[in-house]
């Protein structure tokens, strides 16, 4: 998956996402949805919202 902000609408939490994922990548290919998303504080359907805008079928 590529991840580029270019044309996409974040809500502040999926924002806080996007930052984390860019600078964590390794990580977080390792990691649960529930994992990810208490690490940024968010909700997993935030993180499941987040994988859509990028054309995700899932996590």
């Amino acid at each position: 998956m590529e991840l580029t902000a270019k044309n996409k609408s974040f809500s502040k939490k999926e924002w806080q996402l996007f930052q984390y994922v860019l600078n964590q990548q390794a990580e977080v290919c390792s990691m649960s949805i529930r994992e990810l998303a208490d690490t940024t504080k968010t909700s997993s359907t935030t993180v499941l919202r987040f994988c859509r805008k990028f054309d995700c079928e899932g996590f």
